[in-house]
């Protein structure tokens, strides 16, 4: 599942952008109204046309408008992903498919809670995405509703093998956002943007374990452990059948001359301490240093990856 991350409830929009482009967010989704088809009124052109500029990520265009065509035409040239409108407008359909197309972007029709699916069949053929609102449009920070799921799964039987992909939005956090498994995309606002670490909230949706120095080092840990016992294991071993009475006995006698069948038994246990707090002492410097390694690495390439 993408994340297309809708930046509608923030406050300082330009920084919340700039966060994002850090992030594993797929999409920066811009919800448009006109004030008519819904009551509110958010995102104009020229805004759009900014967002474009400070933003490494598609976008994913939602219009919540009575009349799409006079916003499409005026959306060319941009990094545009998709371009949504709403089934429920009257409209030339069409028309309005048709000019995106034109633009080179992907064609998106979204659908209201109450609206019969029914409605989309006509054009399943000519669009690439169904927008399925969990929440009435309009309006941030809305719950999410329950019946999403379900009409999740009569959408899937609709659209069959058609190469459509749904996304919902409205209402996902990180306990809903279970319940929208069919879905392809999620739209997701104010969990991401009202917290403080848009990168744990997005890994969170994304069900990733966010990578950090400590959680790669008991990474690194348990291999090393495992590593140790290995060595123990084949060291044993080897030494059992060279006749020695054990590994610690047989790196003492190669090391420091200690004859292990003729020098005391506190000499031997002494010079055993010393090999074992050697090693130690060897795995923690390892331990750190390929941890420190892995961990410039892994932000080298989510870097990149972001880019």
């Amino acid at each position: 599942m993408q994340i297309s991350t809708s930046i509608l409830s923030s406050n300082n929009r330009e920084e919340s952008i700039n966060k994002l482009n850090e992030t594993l967010t797929s999409y920066i989704h811009v919800d448009v109204m006109d004030g008519i088809f819904v009551e509110d009124t958010q995102f104009s052109i020229e805004e759009i046309k900014k967002i474009n500029t400070i933003t490494n990520k598609p976008l994913d265009v939602h219009l919540m408008v009575d009349n799409p065509l006079e916003y499409i035409n005026e959306l060319e040239n941009l990094n545009v992903e998709y371009i949504t409108f709403h089934i429920e407008i009257e409209k030339d359909i069409d028309e309005i498919i048709t000019k995106i197309k034109e633009l080179g972007y992907k064609v998106g029709i979204s659908i209201k809670p109450n609206s019969d699916i029914n409605t989309l069949t006509p054009y399943l053929d000519k669009i690439d995405l169904i927008l399925v609102m969990s929440v009435e449009p309009g309006k941030g920070g809305q719950e999410f509703i329950p019946g999403t799921k379900r009409r999740l799964e009569l959408l899937k039987e609709l659209i069959k093998d058609k190469n459509i992909l749904l996304e919902v939005d409205g209402g996902i956090n990180n306990e809903t956002i279970k319940k929208i498994k069919l879905a392809d995309i999620a739209v997701v606002g104010s969990y991401i943007i009202k917290s403080s670490n848009y990168n744990t909230r997005i890994n969170k949706l994304l069900n990733k374990r966010e990578k950090t120095f400590w959680s790669l080092l008991l990474d690194n840990t348990i291999v090393l452990l495992i590593m140790c016992l290995l060595y123990i294991i084949l060291g044993s071993i080897y030494a059992s059948i060279n006749g020695y009475q054990g590994i610690c006995i047989l790196e003492c006698e190669k090391i420091y001359g200690i004859n292990a069948f003729t020098n005391s038994l506190l000499m031997k246990t002494l010079f055993i301490l010393l090999m074992i707090a050697r090693y130690i002492v060897a795995v923690i410097i390892i331990l750190f240093l390929v941890t420190l390694i892995r961990f410039s690495l892994y932000k080298a390439v989510e870097k990149i990856i972001n880019k």
